[in-house]
Parts: C-alpha cells; structure tokens; sequence
C-alpha cells in the first residue's frame, strides 16, 4: 500500500467506506425484508386455515353422510385458490383422512398421529405446512343461558385438522427482486461515488503532475515556470508556495549570472594579468636559462682560459727547478708551484659548486670496490702527506662488504676533500680513515666513514657554519692555509644525494674526526671471489714505529691467516729475527716501515742487509711516497722489495706472494689495486693510441724519454690488433677517433681480455671539464687525463698503474732556456710554449709546428665541406682532430677558436657556429701568415741553436 500512487489511496479511501456502509445498509434491509416476507407468508396461511375453520366446523358438527365427502373435496378445492396455497388435506375426529386438493404435501407427515391439538407450521425448502385443528363449535345457547363463561377445557378435543402447505415461490422471489434492486442501488451509489473519487483525485493528482513538472523544469534552469491552475485551499497554497520559491531562484539566480559575470569579467583581467607575467616569467626564465648557459659556457671558458696560462706557470716552474738555482730562487718557485697547484685546486671546486647549485649533478650508481677505493684517495694525497711527515692510516672493518654499487667518482670526491683536509690542518701526527658498517641488510647496507686527524681542531662556534658555501673557521684560517671554503659544502651536497649525513667532532688544540654516512647496495653480482691463501701459516714480523701503522697491517695480515709477530722497536729488530732463527722458527718475511727521513740512515741499510743475508728472512720496505726513487737507489739488491705507503691491501698481498712464491702465476685481479712500486728492472710496454700525429709523436717521445718502450697506434682497431701480438702494460688511448673510437675500443678490449690479465686503460683528451666521465668509466676505463700531458703527469700514470719507478732520461741542461716571449703573447705562434710542450725538445717542437702546418690547408677544406654539407658529425670529428693537435703546439689563438667551435657543435649550437667558423678560419690564416713573414724556411728554433740537442 506504500508503494500506490495518490489516485489509489484516493479512490480506496473514498469507495472503502461507502461500499462498506452500503452492504452493511443493504444486508440489514434485507433480512428485515426477508422476515417480513416470511412473517406475511405464516400470517396468510394462518389466516387462509381459519377463514374455512368456521365452514368446517359445520360440516363436521353434522352427523357423517357420504355427501360430505363432496362437500370437503369443494371446501378443500376452495382452499386450493387461495394465494400461495399448494396442496390442501383435511382429517376427521379420528384423523381419518377427508379431503385432499393440489399436488401431494411436500412434507411426510408419519400418521394422523402425529397431528397435534394446537397449531403447528413445517418449513421446508420452498413451502410452509400449516396444521391448524379444527375445534367443535361452541354451544352459545347454554352458555348464553346458563351464562357459563367459555372455557378451553370444553375444546381440548378437536373435530379435525387442516393440513394446508403454502408454496414460498413467489415469497422466495420478491426477496431476489429485492437483493437485486439492493444491489442495484448499491452499485450506482459505488458507481456515482467512484465518480465523484476518480474526478477529485484525478484533480488533485493533475495539480501534482503540473507541480512536479514545474519543479522538473526548474530543477533544469526554467526558473521563469509558474504553476496556474484553479486548485483551492492546501493545494492552491503549495502552488503559491512553489510560484514564490520559483520567483525566489530566479532573482537569485539573476543575481549569480550577475556576480558570475562580474567574476568572470574579473578572471578575464587576471587572466590577462597572468598571461602578462606569465610571459614576462618565460622571458625571466628564458633570460635565466640563458644566463645559465652563458655562466655554464663562461666557466667552462673560463676553466680553459684559466687551465692554460696556469698550465704555463706550472710547467715553466717545474723546467725552472731543474735548473741549478739557489735556495731563494728555488724558494721562490716552489711557492710559484704550490700557488698555481692551489688555484686549480680553486677552480675545480668553483665547477663542482656552480654545477650542483645549478642541479645538473647526477650520480652514478655502478659496482665500485669499496677497498681499492679508499685506497686510491690515499695514495693519491699521500705526497701532500708525507711531505708533511703524516701518516696515512685506513682502517676497514671485516664486516664491510667489498663489492659496494654506488657512484665511485662522487664518493672518491668526498674522501678525497675530507682527507685532503684533515692532511691541511695538521701539522704533526696521524690522518686515520675508518670505514664501518653501521647498519647492514641482506641488499643494502649504511656506511659509516670517519676521517680522525691530529691537527688544530675547532671551536664550536666555528663548527655551526663549516658547511656553508665559502666559509672557513675564521680569515685567519684562510690565509694561513688558503682555498675557497667550497670542499666541505660540496662533500655536504654529495652525501645528501646519496642518502647519508655529514658531521663532525672536534675540540681546538685536539684535532677533528669528519665522519659521513651514505647508503649504498650490496653488489652480489661482482663478489670478491680472490683467494688469499698462499699466506695462511706464514710467520711474518712486523716493524714500524708507529702504532697505529702497525695495527693496520696487522689486521690485514690477519685477514689472510698470517701468523704476524709485532716489534715495536727498531733495537730489538735484528735481536728477536735471530732468535727465531736459533729455535728454528724463522720468519718468511719482515715488513720494516721506514721513518720520514730524506736519506736512509747507515743502521737501517745494515740491519736490512743483516736480516736478509745473515738471517735469512726476506724485507719489505714500507716506505713513503716521496722516498721511493732514493730507497730503490738505496737498497737496490739489499732489500727484496719495496712497497708505498699508504699500503694498499692487494698491492701489499702480490708483493708478499711474489717474493714468497717467485713462479706463482697469482689470480688476483691486479686492475683492483695499485701494483707495488718497484725498481725499473724490467721496461713497462706501453701502447700510445691517437689519430693526429703530432699528438702522437709527442706522446711517444715523451714515453720514450721516461726509458719505457713505446708502440704507437693511429687508430682503436690498430691498438686491438696490437694487443693480440704484444703484452702490454699500459694503454694511452685517445677519445675520439674515426672508425673506431676510444670508448669503442676500450669495450671491445674489455670483452676479449681475460679478468686476471686486465691491462690499465688511460684516457686522453683534450677537453679540460670532465663531464664525460661517467660514459669513460662505464666503459672500463680505469683514469682519465687532460691535454697537453706532460713528464711529470706521464711519471704519476706509469707509476701508478705499473708500479715503476720510471725517471727522465733527461739532464738539466737540456730544460728550457728563460726566453722573453711570454705564453700570453697575442702573435698567433708562441716558440716559448711550444718548446715547453714539447719536454723542452727544439726538434720535436719544430716538427710538431711543421706537421700542424702541413695539415691545416686540407683541415680548413673538410671543416668548409662538412660545414657546407650540414655533417655535424664529421664536423666535430675534424674540429676535434684539430684541437687536439693544437695543443701540443704553441698557437694559443687557434686552440682556443677550435676548442670554442668543438664546444658549440657538442651543445648543438648551430646558429653560432658561423661566426665561430669564421674565427677559426681567420686564426688558420694568421698562422700561415705569421709563418710566412717570420719563418718561411719553417726553422723555428734555430735562433735557439745554443739548446743542446735532447
């Protein structure tokens, strides 16, 4: 019922109760009707039997006759015409049967038996029996006479009986009439009533239609829609009601497209007003990218124009300290070198600064080895260490795992400035470097390292702004020890991108520890599967004075099982050796760490001989790095080997297991270390790879004056096949070659090589930014140089991935002489400068100029055609030829034109490069023309013909 529509709940409301009231009306009429007709019917057939009683009596009063017979049979026809009568019987005294008209008595009657003295009326289905007695008369003349009231006692005896059945046809009728009628009237008042129901509510429901339908047609915007109908009272008011509240949305609504327009309008403005600064922000942005790229390009400019004079400086400064000078002059230029060591030193922190405040820096994240790592910063500001008379100390604890992934170039950054720190502000002791697992998972592991030093210390209040851009702990501490403040900003920036913190402990006069966190991957890939057993049971002594030292080289040699025996003084050296010797214990090895001294004292060089020929124990020197060509001097044939400190773990392991097994092939993997630094015995082969000539004459008389041997290769696939014929120890390989360049070549010698004959690869280019680093040494290249090289450099390289001590074969007398033309010099050809670069060699120098000069008409020809011809790549190819051939010559103009177009074509600057390409061309012409006017026979040295010929 809920769910009916109002129509329905009107309709039943109405007809309900009427239908209700009118069959309950309709039944009580009609069983009142019914009674009455009844009633009327028993009274009939009452008054039918007592009209003939009084014919009856009579008849029956008189004495029996047989034509009473006919008489009874007309009373009883008689009766029979009665209305409603069926059927007529008449009984005697004695119930004996009379007279009988119509159809036999529905009834069954038993016997005249059963006919009482009184009145009896049996119903049937369609009939009514009436058994009516018939009483004598009474004797009216008696009783008038003798005045005796009639009593019913004198009639208790009736004289007969009429059995008169009445039919209940015509009653049963009129009662169907009635029902019929009742009914009749009943339907139409249902029928009028219904009507009347179905006209109300169809008048309500239509004004709820036209309601719902005006509130449909405002829901959806007509907010003009009014409802007219002629609905009264409630519904008139709900109409009234929805009018106003239609009327109310419309001005409300008015008023919003008002205020929606007048916003609008307002946006509109804003929006332009955006738009505005909008456009002025990109001219902002684009001005700031371009500044950026202009402050980009400046530095790198700027590094270059820097770099080359500062190249200048430090090379004429080494060539001046060769001379015979005195000790003020000598004085002198020492300070000149460490100036201009400390302003590149500048530079270099000014680029890191200025690319990672820009957010250009990107971490790699490739298999480093933690191990050698740490190690390569130690031995690389070991020279500024032992300069100082410090020990160089690192600690790694066994539960650091080796193989790390992790960006090896940005962390060695972040060692190399907290060491090199640590090493600045102290002047006597230790520089201790401790690496810690701090926490540590099955794929990842945090990182701890520490770097303890024994210098100045700092106060707290110096500490709260130490890694701030360039600042320091006070002005007095950068002019007592220089540089810019940037190196602990920098490792700051470092550490934070690779998940870490940085901080510090420090108290003044007490020294500082600098620690860093960084976490970094476990590599399962690259385990450290190199067996360290050829040592285990060895009874090895140990000497140094210092303790830390000799904690260090202890535990390693633990690590490889050793059975190491600590003395602690020097005294007691030869003492406990012999004694091990008497009781048949002598010891394999003794590792003697020598004291910073300039020159080997007599004792020392005794004891070693003693030790080695007497006792029979094989040495190690440990010595630093600074004393390795004068020990080699020293103790060549005394001592069985010599190792740099600080002491790498696998260098100090080869050098252990060479001596101790000379015939042992070892399977280390020796790329993972420094090799140990050894006496020139045996010439290193080297394998010089460049595509110009003159850079690759350069480069070979370069290596050829250092007494190693040299093999020249023009090209990547020419140095592949060389590999396969030659045993080679060190690789100078150009970047960017035809055919098959550095990067190329390195891979594919990479892919063939066998792991435990991994030959050192060196890459040489002429770009002075190392922003192609990170593509060098996902290659496989193991360093990377910058043009021009010179000896000093070559020594460093040789040194430290052959581990010789190689020398120049070159005397004094053949350094450059002090000329008056000046590297900055504005002609188009510096003489000066080209001698420099060419190891002070006039020959080498002249011909380098000539070869230059024979190749710039065809360079200018294919630069033209590749510019013409829209080959960029070509392009770059020929301009990078040219620039690296440039800078083993004196022609600083040129040099810097190429360097200037190469730099634009890799920034796919093409719209300006004509200008570029102009410049180029125009320096090109001054050459030859410069030539021409001052030396057409091209002799260029020859006003220096009082050089000795190198």
């Amino acid at each position: 019922m809920i769910k009916w529509g109002l129509k329905t709940k009107i309709l039943l409301l109405t007809l309900a109760p009427t239908l209700a009231v009118a069959l309950l009306l309709g039944g009580l009429f009609l069983q009142l009707r019914f009674d009455g007709l009844n009633e009327s019917l028993v009274a009939n057939g009452q008054a039918t039997s007592q009209k003939f009683i009084p014919q009856l009596q009579q008849q029956l009063a008189l004495p029996k006759d047989p034509k009473q017979n006919a008489l009874f049979q007309k009373i009883a026809n008689q009766l029979l015409e009665e209305s409603d009568v069926r059927a007529v019987t008449l009984y005697g005294l004695q119930q004996q049967f009379l007279a009988h008209a119509g159809p036999r008595i529905q009834t069954k009657l038993s016997s005249p038996t059963t006919l009482n003295q009184s009145p009896n009326v049996y119903h049937t289905k369609n009939s009514l029996l009436f058994l009516t007695p018939i009483y004598p008369m009474p004797d009216l003349t008696n009783d008038i006479l003798t005045q005796a009231p009639i009593t019913p006692t004198v009639r208790t005896q009736p004289i007969g009986w009429i059995a008169l059945e009445l039919t209940s046809i015509n009653i049963n009728l009129k009662k169907y009439q009635l029902i019929f009628i009742t009914g009749l009237i009943i339907l139409l008042s249902a029928l009028i009533n219904s009507l009347l129901a179905l006209h109300m509510s169809q008048s309500i429901v239509e004004s709820i239609n036209k309601m719902i339908l005006a509130i449909h047609r405002i829901k959806e915007g007509h907010l003009e829609t009014r409802i007219h109908s002629r609905s009264n009272g409630e519904m008139h008011q709900l109409e009234t009601s929805i009018n106003t509240m239609a009327e109310a949305f419309q001005i409300a609504q008015e008023d919003l497209r008002q205020n929606v327009d007048q916003a609008a309008e307002d946006l509109r403005e804003t929006l332009e007003t955006i738009e505005i600064q909008n456009i002025e922000l990109d001219l902002a942005r684009k001005e700031a990218l371009e500044s950026s790229r202009i402050k980009s390009e400046f530095l790198a400019n700027m590094s270059h124009e820097i770099r080359t004079p500062l190249n200048g400086i430090i090379g004429f400064t080494k060539i001046l300290l060769k001379d015979e000078l005195s000790l003020r002059h000598r004085d002198y230029l020492n300070t000149i070198e460490q100036s201009s060591d400390g302003l590149l030193s500048i530079i270099n922190d000014i680029l890191d600064f200025s690319k990672i405040e820009a957010g250009k820096l990107i971490l790699d994240n490739a298999s480093l080895n933690i191990r050698r790592l740490v190690e390569e910063v130690l031995t690389l500001v070991a020279p500024l260490a032992h300069e100082k008379q410090l020990e160089l100390v690192a600690l790694i604890y066994a539960d650091v795992p080796v193989q790390l992934m992790g960006d090896s170039l940005r962390l060695k950054q972040v060692l190399t400035n907290l060491v090199s720190n640590a090493i600045k502000f102290t002047e006597r002791g230790n520089v201790i470097l401790r690496v810690v697992a701090e926490k540590s998972q099955a794929q990842e592991i945090l990182l701890k390292i520490s770097i303890t030093d024994t210098g100045i210390g700092l106060s707290h209040e110096a500490q709260k702004n130490i890694f701030s851009a360039f600042n320091q702990a006070d002005a007095s501490t950068t002019r007592r020890f220089g540089g810019t403040g940037l190196g602990l900003v920098i490792s700051k920036h470092l550490v934070e991108q690779m998940s870490g913190n940085i901080g510090l402990e420090s108290e003044p006069g007490k020294g500082s520890t600098f620690w860093f966190t960084v976490r970094m991957m476990i590599d399962h890939k690259n385990k450290n599967t190199a067996s360290f057993d050829l040592l285990r049971d060895k009874r090895i002594a140990l000497f140094d004075s210092n303790p830390i030292v000799r904690l260090s080289l202890h535990h390693m040699l633990d690590s490889w099982n050793a059975r190491t025996v600590e003395i602690p003084s020097f005294d007691e050296l030869t003492t406990q050796l012999s004694l091990a010797k008497t009781i048949d214990e002598t010891f394999d090895i003794c590792l003697i760490g020598l004291p910073h001294n300039k020159s080997l004292p007599p004792e020392l060089i005794e004891t070693i001989k003693t030790i080695e020929q007497t006792i029979g124990c094989r040495c190690i020197v440990l010595t630093n790095t600074h004393d390795v060509a004068s020990v080699s001097l020293s103790l060549e044939n005394i001592a069985s080997g010599y190792v740099a400190k600080p002491v790498c773990h696998n260098k100090l392991y080869t050098t252990l297991v060479e001596i101790l097994y000379p015939h042992h092939q070892s399977n280390q993997n020796h790329h993972l270390q420094t090799p140990a630094i050894e006496p020139l015995k045996t010439r290193p082969k080297i394998l010089a790879v460049d595509d110009n000539p003159s850079n690759l004459k350069l480069l070979c008389a370069l290596l050829e004056d250092l007494n190693v041997i040299t093999i020249p290769c023009e090209s990547g696939q020419q140095a592949i096949d060389c590999l396969k014929t030659q045993q080679i120890s060190l690789i100078l390989m150009d970047i960017q070659m035809p055919d098959m360049d550095g990067i190329e070549a390195t891979q594919y010698i990479r892919a063939i090589e066998k792991p435990n004959e991994r030959i050192p690869i060196i890459a040489v280019t002429a770009h002075a930014m190392a922003d192609e680093q990170k593509a060098l040494f996902k290659a496989g290249i193991d360093d990377y140089i910058t043009k021009p090289i010179n000896d000093i450099q070559l020594i460093q390289l040789i040194q430290q991935w052959t581990g010789c001590a190689v020398r120049s074969r070159s005397k004094t007398t053949t350094t450059a002489p002090i000329v008056e033309e000046s590297t900055q010099t504005t002609e188009p050809v510096n003489l000066a400068e080209s001698l420099r670069l060419a190891n002070n060699k006039s020959d080498l120098a002249n011909d380098l100029l000539v070869m230059l000069l024979n190749t710039l008409p065809q360079d200018k020809i294919d630069i033209q055609t590749s510019w013409e011809d829209e080959d960029y790549s070509l392009l770059l190819e020929k301009v990078h030829k040219l620039h690296g051939a440039t800078r083993y010559c004196g022609v600083p103009l040129l040099r810097d034109a190429s360097h200037h177009l190469e730099t634009l074509i890799k920034q796919k600057q093409y719209a300006l490069l004509p200008d570029a390409l102009k410049r180029l061309f125009n320096e090109m012409q001054q050459i030859q023309d410069w030539v021409e006017q001052h030396h057409p026979d091209r002799s260029f040295y020859s006003a220096y013909s009082f050089l000795p010929n190198p």
